[in-house]
């Protein structure tokens, strides 16, 4: 009972502790081993961290990728109509030129509904042009909001990985018994006789 008393007083288990990351050493783990545990454990909980991030904005990036994708399809649809319109127009525009031109009549009822017709054509052209602006301006629009999502996820990335790569603060924890937590279970006693001779 003395010596468990004396143990219990006298004897105290020093570990080493990480807070953040709520790990302590093991008995009798070295300090080299114990910090190396604690690098992995601080990898493994920033690459946690990016991946909740990643996870956090998927849906956004996907929506602006389908935004952006649909913008480029209208391009691409408004390029070819306006392409078509042209190829609509010129002739007819140029068919009431040569017509009133070298026609055998004087301007006359069916000159003025075809020259009626191709300036309707050439507005119809306009308006495509401007559809193709405005589209483009759409897409250009979707693009900057891309780039702005890709500069704050790298933002916020970069903010975890700074606040992984800190110092590791290790404390020193120094655990004593209490009493009634130390059981003696072999108690021995040995000695070397000096030689005298």
């Amino acid at each position: 009972k003395e010596f468990g008393k004396w143990l219990s007083q006298s004897e105290k288990l020093e570990l080493l502790r990480q807070r953040d990351l709520k790990l302590t050493s093991n008995p009798g783990e070295s300090d080299r081993d114990f910090q190396i545990r604690v690098q992995d454990a601080q990898r493994v909980a920033r690459d946690a961290a990016v991946d909740a991030l990643n996870k956090k904005y998927a849906s956004k990036r996907q929506q602006i990728e389908e935004q952006k994708r649909r913008a480029a399809a209208s391009v691409d649809r408004e390029s070819a109509q306006a392409s078509q319109q042209k190829l609509q127009t010129g002739p007819s525009v140029g068919a009431t030129i040569l017509g009133a031109l070298f026609g055998r009549k004087a301007i006359g009822v069916g000159s003025l509904g075809r020259a009626t017709t191709a300036a309707r054509g050439v507005g119809r052209s306009m308006k495509e042009t401007d559809d193709i602006r405005r589209a483009n301006e759409t897409l250009g629009a979707v693009e900057e909001r891309a780039r702005a999502l890709d500069e704050e996820i790298r933002e916020e990335t970069r903010k975890i990985t700074e606040q992984f790569s800190a110092a590791i603060a290790l404390e020193r924890v120094s655990l004593a018994p209490k009493r009634g937590q130390v059981s003696v279970q072999l108690v021995g006693l040995g000695w070397l006789p000096e030689d005298r001779g």
